[in-house]
């Protein structure tokens, strides 16, 4: 658990005190900015928004998260969030009926953060399953192991980050049009799997076959590691599938089927990648209990 202390106090190598500075700055500049310059006042609002909405996302990861591993709240969280969310107020107040036009004008800015956080959360994904599943081989996840599927862990999450910001900038410049389409919906609801199946592959999961392995007061229990390492590989599968999942509804313009439809192939397609996440398990299983 200490380690999980120390990599708490940081988000992708960089100290949280860093980041805070950072979002300040600029915070600071941007709001400059947008009432000073009135060429590219309508940008500066628009990363404004998206700045104050990231910075109220990552005070809520780091309070689940540290409610998760600390069972507290962090009052640095707190306090971040409750200075973006007041920003936010601000901000959307001060030009309620222009905001909307701003982020119908940009568009294409919401889009490219879009495929940014799609980019990054597939291909973090993949890399991190690749990892997962090879380290897993011998039961075991090392200290050097886990600090690889940490950093990977908080691509992802900056990933997702970027998808929600970027998903509320564009149903925002047409709420009654996405409100609709089955897709938008369809592929939210994967997102919101994948935030869920995060929480309980990366800090449940992960820190037990950690403690399993390092802590010498910890009572084994017969089994527990294999069991550990096949519920590893099937929330490895609903990771993987989900984001793939969210890829493919990203490249089509419409599905032609509801909600509750789309979910239920969702739904099927994800039994099936857990059931092939067992076989591939069980055959590592046997294939090491036959070099024994």
């Amino acid at each position: 658990m200490q380690r999980y202390t120390t990599w708490h106090k940081t988000f992708l190598g960089i100290p949280i005190t860093v980041l805070t500075w950072i979002f300040f700055t600029v915070v600071v500049v941007l709001g400059a900015v947008a009432f000073t310059i009135p060429a590219v006042s309508g940008l500066a609002i628009v990363a404004l928004i998206v700045i104050l909405l990231a910075a109220i996302l990552f005070s809520i990861y780091r309070s689940v998260v540290s409610l998760i591993l600390f069972h507290r709240l962090p009052f640095s969280s707190f306090l971040l969030g409750g200075i973006a969310v007041m920003g936010l107020y601000v901000v959307t107040r001060l030009s309620p009926q222009l905001i909307p036009e701003l982020f119908t004008q940009y568009k294409i800015f919401f889009v490219f953060l879009h495929l940014v956080g799609v980019a990054l959360g597939v291909g973090g994904a993949t890399i991190s399953d690749i990892f997962f599943f090879r380290f897993l081989a011998d039961l075991r996840i090392s200290k050097w192991e886990s600090k690889i599927l940490h950093v990977l862990s908080e691509v992802i999450w900056a990933a997702l980050a970027l998808f929600w910001v970027s998903g509320i900038g564009l149903f925002l410049t047409n709420v009654s049009g996405y409100l609709n389409s089955s897709k938008f919906i369809t592929k939210m609801i994967i997102i919101g799997v994948i935030m869920l199946n995060g929480l309980v592959l990366n800090y449940y999961i992960s820190p037990r076959l950690a403690t399993i392995n390092f802590k010498k007061m910890h009572k084994h229990v017969p089994g527990e590691l294999r069991q550990f390492r096949k519920m590893a590989f099937a929330f490895g599968a609903i990771s993987l599938t989900s984001w793939y999942a969210a890829l493919v509804l990203g490249m089509l313009r419409s599905i032609p089927i509801s909600v509750p439809a789309a979910l239920v192939v969702y739904g099927v397609v994800v039994l099936c990648a857990v059931g092939i996440s067992q076989v591939v398990e069980q055959t590592m299983h046997n294939q090491g209990s036959g070099t024994r």
